[in-house]
C-alpha cells in the first residue's frame, strides 16, 4: 500500500511487538500447524501458540508500564459469551447416558479457551499495539501480502488438481474454510483499493479478486463475495458504480458458467440438494432409505437436528464443544435420514453456538457482529483522510461478508479467528481516532468563540 501525505510517511519504523503481530496476521491466514488423528485431532495451530505466547508477554509488558486501566476490553458481549460458555461446560461433561465425559470436557476447555484466546486476548492485543490509523494501515499491507500467497497458493491448486475441487483449500484444512477467509478479507481490501492512488497498486486488488474469484470451488462463498463486492463499488459510486459493479458480476457469472470446475461445484453442486455418490451407512435408529431413493444433504438436514439440540437445553446448550459430539445421535433425527459422514465445515455457524452453549450465548454472537457492523457504518460516515475512507469502504464490506460467509461455514476455527479478531480490533481504532479528532477539534471551536 502506498503511503500518503501525513500518514504513513511520518510514521517510524515498526518495534518488535509491531513486527510480532504483524508475523501473527501473516500465520493467521492459514491453518498451518500441528494435526494428530484427522478427526480426533489434537489440532494445533502455529498462530495459535503465537497468539498465547505473544499475550504471555503482552500481559507482562502492560503490568510493568502500570496500563491495566487505560485498556480498551472486549465489549460486554464477549464477557458475556465466555461466561455462557463456562457455564455451558457443565452439559459437557457428562455424556447422553449421564456418564462423565473425559472428552466432553477437553472439548468445552479447547471451545472456551479458543473464544478466550480469539476475541479477548487477540482482539486486546491489535487495538493495544495497532493503536493508530496509520498502523492499521501498515497492517492492512501486510495483510494484502498474506492473502496474496494464500491466493496464489490457491491457484496452484486449482491448476494442478483439475478433477478434485475438495483439494482446493490453499493454505487451510479445507475448500470452505478457504473460501470463507476470502470473503472475509478481500472487501477489506478491495475498499481500500478503490481509494489508492497508487495505479499499480490499485490494478493488484483487482487482479488478486479476478484470480480468488477463480479459485474458490466451496460453494455458495464466491456468490457472496460477489454481492458484497459489487455492494462496496456501488456505494463507491462515479465510475466504480457505472463499469466496475456491473463487471464484477458479469466476469463471476462468466467464470461460474464457463470453467468446468467452478460450474460443478458453484452451480451444480450448490443448487443440487441431494446427496450424490456413494452414501455413507446411516446412522443406528434412522429410518433407512429405500433403494435408489434420493436423501437431502447432511449439511442442510443438519439445520434440523441442531434446532432440535437448541430445545434440549435451551438456556445453555448441549455444552461447549459438545456439537461434533453429538449431532450424529438418532434422537435429534428422528424420522429424518442421517449419514455418518459430511464434507468438513459445512455447519452453520450460528447453529452450532446455539446448539452447544444456548440462545444467550446465540444472542451474544449477533450482538458481536451487529456491533462492529454498526461502527463500521459509523466509521465510513466520518472518516476524513483517504486512508481512513479507503479502510472504512472495505471494513462494512468485510463485516458482512463473514456474517454471510458463517450460515455456510463456521470461521470460528483455529487459527483464521485471529484475523476476524483483527478487523474488530481495526473498527475499534479507526473510529476512536476518527472521534478523538473531533472532539479536538469541537474544543479548538469553542475556546476560538
Amino acid at each position: 500500500m502506498s503511503q500518503q501525505p501525513g500518514n504513513q510517511s511520518e510514521l517510524p519504523p515498526p518495534r518488535r511487538f509491531e513486527v510480532a503481530l504483524f508475523a501473527l496476521l501473516v500465520l493467521s491466514c492459514s491453518q498451518l500447524g500441528y494435526v494428530g488423528h484427522p478427526r480426533y485431532g489434537p489440532f494445533i495451530a502455529a498462530a495459535d501458540v503465537l497468539c498465547a505466547l505473544l499475550t504471555v508477554a503482552w500481559v507482562w509488558k502492560v503490568t510493568r508500564e502500570g496500563r491495566w486501566r487505560s485498556l480498551t476490553w472486549p465489549p460486554f458481549v464477549v464477557w458475556a459469551w465466555l461466561v455462557l460458555g463456562l457455564l455451558s461446560m457443565s452439559k459437557s461433561m457428562v455424556d447422553a447416558d449421564g456418564n462423565l465425559s473425559l472428552g466432553g470436557i477437553k472439548a468445552g476447555v479447547v471451545e472456551v479457551a479458543q473464544l478466550g484466546l480469539y476475541f479477548f486476548a487477540g482482539y486486546m492485543l491489535f487495538v493495544d499495539v495497532l493503536n493508530s490509523t496509520a498502523k492499521m494501515r501498515r497492517a492492512a499491507a501486510v495483510l494484502l501480502g498474506a492473502v496474496t500467497v494464500v491466493v496464489l497458493w490457491g491457484l496452484a491448486d486449482y491448476a494442478l488438481l483439475a478433477e478434485k475441487p475438495f483439494d482446493v483449500k490453499s493454505s487451510f484444512g479445507n475448500r470452505n474454510v478457504y473460501s470463507a477467509f476470502l470473503v472475509m478479507t478481500l472487501p477489506l481490501l478491495f475498499g481500500v483499493a478503490l481509494h489508492e492512488r497508487n495505479k499499480v497498486q490499485r490494478w493488484w486488488v483487482l487482479g488478486l479478486v479476478a484470480v480468488a474469484l477463480v479459485t474458490m470451488v466451496g460453494p455458495p462463498q464466491v456468490w457472496i463475495l460477489t454481492a458484497v463486492l459489487a455492494w462496496i463499488a456501488y456505494v463507491r459510486g462515479g465510475r466504480v458504480r457505472t463499469y466496475l459493479a456491473p463487471a464484477l458480476v458479469v466476469f463471476a457469472v462468466a467464470v461460474n458458467l464457463g470453467l468446468p470446475m467452478n460450474r460443478a461445484t458453484n452451480v451444480a453442486e450448490f443448487l443440487d440438494p441431494f446427496e450424490r455418490g456413494e452414501l455413507y451407512k446411516l446412522e443406528a435408529g434412522a429410518q433407512a432409505p429405500v433403494q435408489d431413493s434420493l436423501i437431502v444433504k447432511k449439511r442442510w438436514l443438519e439445520w434440523q437436528p441442531a434446532l432440535q439440540m437448541l430445545t434440549e437445553n435451551f438456556p445453555l446448550g448441549v455444552g461447549a464443544g459438545s456439537y461434533q459430539r453429538r449431532i450424529g445421535e438418532a434422537q435429534y433425527y428422528g424420522p429424518l435420514p442421517n449419514v455418518k459422514k459430511s464434507e468438513p465445515d459445512t455447519n452453520n455457524l450460528y447453529l452450532v453456538v446455539g446448539a452447544s452453549t444456548g440462545f444467550a450465548a446465540l444472542i451474544c454472537l449477533v450482538g458481536f457482529l451487529t456491533r462492529f457492523w454498526r461502527q463500521s457504518r459509523v466509521l465510513w460516515l466520518k472518516a476524513g483522510s483517504t486512508v481512513e475512507r479507503g479502510l472504512a469502504a472495505g471494513l462494512p464490506g468485510a463485516v458482512l461478508g463473514l456474517t454471510l460467509a458463517n450460515l455456510f461455514t463456521s470461521l470460528l476455527v483455529r487459527g483464521v479467528s485471529l484475523v476476524w479478531a483483527f478487523l474488530f480490533a481495526m473498527v475499534t481504532v479507526l473510529l476512536r481516532e476518527r472521534l478523538s479528532v473531533e472532539r479536538r477539534r469541537g474544543t479548538a471551536s469553542d475556546s476560538s468563540a
